[in-house]
């Protein structure tokens, strides 16, 4: 049995950090929004009000 060629080490070096970088891809989707924005809560509370204050 032969030794694995360069290629062959490099494709398996890849498929070995997919997990990693998508785990990290993941986390950092997951926690770059955990506090709003001020202009976000602004809007937000103005959407409230109107619903709120809205004559039926």
């Amino acid at each position: 049995m032969s030794p694995p060629k360069a290629k062959q080490l490099l494709i398996w070096a890849i498929l070995a950090a997919c997990p990693s970088i998508l785990m990290v891809a993941d986390t950092s989707f997951l926690t770059e929004n955990i506090a709003p924005h001020t202009h976000a809560l602004g809007s937000a509370t103005r959407v409230i009000s109107a619903v709120i204050h809205y004559p039926f």
